[in-house]
């Protein structure tokens, strides 16, 4: 929609290294509040002579955020809502094809339901590689840090629109996918997320990283410009201490770098933003309960976020400082379909108030593939 040449330069050679270098791997590192795997099971013993199967699948989740003093980067709000999405489908061997709905609703609101999405999507899915198109939910996405999507964002905002394609080994993964959430030709409005991630294990050393890039075009949104492109990402290195597994349930350490880049289009001007900086991270858990502590320091990310908000920017809007640390206490119980959390963060930053957040979920989620009755 617009020259954009040094940030496309940077995309492609970000995407060049993340191909190359993370080869494949299971998520080690994890920041995702209560993120249940509904996706499609390999059918390993049906491959040999696949027979058509009936599915279904049910998520109903509940989450309450609160965030207080936080008014230098965000304002404080409290949100409560609920989601529904029955989902019914085909699977044959390793493919499926699922329709259903996504329900959610805000309490308070005035509406019934704040939103209705449709979903409707293809899945093939083996040991290995997972491929999704249509449309269908953050879920199957491997899990995200908060620097990328904020549990809120996540959990009202579940659609994806477009493909996403994995592939996982023992040690490690890749992922890639595009999200093409605005599309109004009549009205000059587009936006579209490329995401590409991946994370390779060595031991008890791991490498993960995730990166992003964000186009927008809208006039009705933009009073300065026209066009906004984004680009977001993060490199750590870490070690999990696995020599402790007989008593914590993960216990690791990583350091690295996050960054961004936003620019805007106004007339033939491109105006440039970059933020990036360091970040250094313990985690801890034992036995469901979980301690987290984050800290960033470098030059301050979301340039624009006093003006666009979460219509922009979907992670954790607190890197607009060039201080923060992040410190989280937890507890997440999962027993089948059922998981439940509660979580308490702190955000320490420049400003001299110390932000504070609650978050409360439960989550029911179920997939099922109902047999024919000559295989039971």
């Amino acid at each position: 929609m617009c020259r954009f040449f040094p940030i496309r330069l940077l995309a492609v050679t970000l995407i060049y290294i993340a191909v190359s270098g993370l080869a494949a791997a299971p998520a080690v590192v994890v920041e995702d509040f209560a993120a249940a795997d509904t996706t499609m099971r390999p059918a390993a013993e049906e491959a040999s002579k696949p027979r058509p199967q009936f599915r279904y699948a049910v998520s109903f989740r509940t989450i309450l955020d609160n965030l207080e003093d936080s008014w230098d980067y965000m304002p404080t709000r409290t949100i409560v809502g609920s989601t529904l999405t029955p989902m019914v489908g085909v699977q044959y061997g390793n493919h499926a094809l699922m329709g259903g709905v996504f329900l959610s609703t805000k309490y308070g609101s005035d509406k019934f339901l704040d939103k209705i999405d449709p979903r409707i999507y293809y899945q093939y899915k083996d040991e290995r590689f997972m491929v999704v198109a249509g449309l269908f939910s953050r879920d199957l996405m491997k899990p995200s840090r908060l620097f990328h999507y904020t549990t809120s964002f996540k959990a009202f905002n579940n659609t994806l629109h477009g493909f996403l394609g994995q592939y996982t080994t023992e040690t490690g993964y890749v992922e890639a996918l595009i999200d093409w959430y605005l599309a109004d030709v009549g009205r000059r409005r587009d936006g579209f997320v490329f995401r590409i991630s991946g994370a390779k294990r060595f031991g008890g050393w791991f490498l993960d990283g995730q990166f992003s890039y964000h186009h927008r075009g809208d006039w009705d949104l933009f009073v300065d410009c026209k066009v906004y492109d984004r680009l977001q990402y993060d490199f750590r290195v870490g070690y999990d201490f696995a020599v402790l597994q007989s008593v914590f349930r993960s216990l690791y350490l990583t350091a690295g770098f996050v960054g961004d880049a936003d620019q805007k289009r106004v007339g033939n001007d491109y105006k440039l933003k970059p933020g990036y900086g360091f970040e250094a991270a313990f985690n801890m858990n034992w036995k469901g309960l979980y301690l987290r502590n984050t800290v960033y320091y470098g030059k301050p990310q979301m340039p624009y976020y006093t003006e666009y908000g979460s219509e922009l920017y979907f992670g954790d809007p607190f890197y607009h400082s060039s201080f923060y640390d992040q410190l989280a206490v937890g507890y997440v119980y999962k027993y089948r379909w059922v998981s439940v959390g509660a979580h308490v963060l702190l955000f320490f930053t420049d400003s001299p108030k110390i932000a504070n957040q609650q978050l409360l979920s439960v989550a029911f989620d179920m997939d099922e593939l109902v047999r024919p009755r000559r295989d039971r």
